[in-house]
């Protein structure tokens, strides 16, 4: 069975579900410029979103939960008087088009290198190397193996039965 050191899937979740990608992942991420860099999770951008006062950027999914939890306000991280959205700069996303990234996967055995722009389809569609989480011990497992997996673990039959 395939985990990584034990580690939960919290980790290791796709983009579809808001992973993060830190600059361990990243191609000489240590010579990439803050800028690259959400401020609210200090991870790569994913779908940059632009603040209109100050122009900071942010992940889309950390300025929505961002403006969902703080009070009636809605006001940028960086104290602007409110956050009104823009788009981010199509200079920006062309420089993120340039950044080469490991897969997520690469734990379980993916080599591949991937342009920020490929990366979400071959992590979760592509890659020889899928997994998904446990929903008894949340681990992250090979799909290869999630059928083995699940079968050693009575509690997790009618599941499993419940989806062929």
């Amino acid at each position: 069975m395939a985990t990584v050191n034990g580690h939960s899937a919290a980790k290791y979740n796709s983009l579809m579900e808001g992973g993060d990608i830190d600059r361990d992942q990243i191609v000489d991420g240590h010579l990439l410029a803050d800028e690259y860099f959400c401020p609210i999770c200090r991870c790569l951008l994913w779908n940059p979103r632009s603040c209109a006062s100050c122009q900071h950027l942010f992940c889309q999914k950390c300025i929505q939960t961002w403006l969902e939890y703080s009070k009636n306000d809605k006001t940028c991280p960086f104290r602007c008087q409110s956050y009104d959205e823009r788009r981010c700069p199509p200079s920006f996303h062309s420089l993120l088009s340039r950044v080469k990234i490991h897969c997520r996967n690469a734990p379980f055995g993916c080599s591949e290198v991937l342009a920020y722009d490929s990366l979400e389809r071959h992590e979760n569609v592509e890659c020889k190397y899928l997994t998904r989480t446990c929903p008894e011990c949340m681990k992250l497992i090979l799909v290869s193996e999630f059928i083995e997996h699940i079968q050693k673990k009575p509690s997790l039959e009618i599941i499993l039965m419940n989806a062929i």
